[in-house]
C-alpha cells in the first residue's frame, strides 16, 4: 500500500493570532461552559509516559487544593474536565489538543474571566512545583493492564 503522510513538518498549525480569541456562543438550553483549549506539540513519542494524562490527573481532581474545590469554594462551577480524547482530532503526528472545560454556575458565568485567571494560575503553580513523586493509583492501574481511555 501507499505509505502514510507525514505531516510532523508542520510544527505549529495554529499559529496564528486568528486562534488567540473568545467566542462565545449562545446556548440552546442554559448551560455555562467553558472550554480553554491548547495546541501542543504531538504526543505519540511520549506514548510510555503520558504527560497529558498526568496533567489531566492533577486538573481533575476533585479534593482538597484543587483547582475545583476552589471554583466550587465561590460558587463558580460545578464540574470540571481536563485532557483530550486521543482521537484523530486532538491527537495526531501534527499535534496534540488539550483542553479544560469547566460547566459554570450563572456566578461562575458572570465572573468568567477571574475563572479562566485562575485556571492559568493553577497551571503556572503545576509548571512551577514540577513533577511530583504522588501518583494516582487509579492511573497506574490502568496503566498496568494497558487502558488508555479517561479516568
Amino acid at each position: 500500500g501507499e505509505p502514510r503522510p507525514n505531516f510532523s513538518h508542520l510544527q505549529q498549525p495554529f499559529d496564528t493570532p486568528a486562534f488567540h480569541k473568545l467566542y462565545r456562543v449562545v446556548p440552546v438550553r442554559k448551560v455555562h461552559a467553558l472550554t480553554i483549549s491548547w495546541a501542543v506539540p504531538p504526543q505519540g513519542k511520549n506514548y510510555r509516559v503520558k504527560p497529558l494524562h498526568y496533567i489531566s490527573w492533577l486538573i481533575g481532581h476533585e479534593g482538597a487544593g484543587s483547582i475545583l474545590s476552589l471554583l466550587r469554594k465561590k460558587c463558580w462551577a460545578m464540574a470540571l474536565f481536563g485532557g483530550n480524547s486521543e482521537t484523530g482530532f486532538d491527537q495526531n503526528s501534527t499535534y496534540s489538543i488539550f483542553s479544560v472545560s469547566i460547566t459554570l454556575t450563572d456566578q461562575g458565568y458572570q465572573n468568567f474571566y477571574q475563572v479562566v485567571h485562575l485556571v492559568f494560575q493553577y497551571l503556572k503553580m503545576l509548571q512551577t512545583q514540577g513533577p511530583q513523586q504522588r501518583s494516582n493509583p487509579d492511573t497506574n492501574t490502568h496503566s498496568q493492564l494497558g487502558f488508555c481511555g479517561p479516568y
